[in-house]
């Protein structure tokens, strides 16, 4: 009789994945800009085109220890920088890597707003959401998709929305944020409504200080109040 199909040899000998862990290191600038760490390849495949700093998973690594490892050697993160890391996707295209079949597990690496590129292993550079040059691979999807993630946990997520913004921000900082993401084209990201949708924020209290940009009126300064952690 014929085989029913692949048995467990002809699937042990089928090449294996490599697995990475891919970082898109965002922050937001003075100008109210969001910025992209990117770093420039050194080698083959894409050498000298602009890449996303990641990193090959260890064996006996998780995925933020790695995620870290990319944003330090790489990006020039410093190594006791304060910054949030959340999941957005995994990819799997089988032509993404010419190399063979790899699976990029992608980290959305939330930075302070004044977050210089220190040390590093190569050339690295920030460059504007909405105006990023050709990327590596298929790294302009995984940033589409962090900017997506970020948009949904902006000011829902405390702790990454503290990073982002600060432990203090002007209500015209958020509003920078979301014209930011939505320049980018975040789906369902929207400056409107700004005040009423900080006012019901959990954690976030309205300070009795204000804070002017340029011309601009006051704008009140808000202040997270995050429960301290034991």
């Amino acid at each position: 009789m014929g085989s029913l199909g692949a048995g467990p040899t002809s699937q042990s000998t089928a090449a294996q994945p490599i697995v990475s862990v891919d970082t898109v290191p965002v922050r937001l600038d003075a100008d109210g800009q969001l910025q992209i760490r990117l770093v420039r390849r050194p080698w083959e495949p894409f050498e000298g085109a602009w890449a996303l700093p990641g990193v090959m998973l260890r064996g006996n690594e998780r995925l933020t220890e790695a995620a870290i490892r990319a944003l330090v050697g790489k990006a020039g993160v410093g190594p006791e920088q304060e910054l949030a890391l959340r999941q957005c996707g995994a990819f799997d295209d089988l032509a993404r890597d010419p190399r063979g079949p790899t699976v990029a597990l992608a980290q959305l690496a939330i930075l302070p707003p004044l977050t210089p590129a220190a040390a590093s292993e190569g050339e690295v550079m920030d460059a504007p959401a909405h105006r990023l040059p050709l990327l590596a691979f298929d790294h302009q999807r995984i940033v589409d998709a962090a900017l997506v993630r970020l948009s949904e946990i902006l000011l829902a997520d405390a702790a990454a929305s503290r990073s982002l913004l600060g432990a203090e921000f002007a209500t015209t900082r958020a509003n920078q944020a979301y014209a930011a993401l939505e320049a980018a084209g975040a789906p369902g990201a929207s400056p409107s409504g700004m005040s009423r949708r900080l006012a019901a924020t959990h954690h976030l209290i309205k300070t009795e200080r204000t804070q002017t940009f340029g011309r601009g009126k006051p704008a009140p300064v808000w202040a997270w109040h995050l429960p301290k952690e034991n």
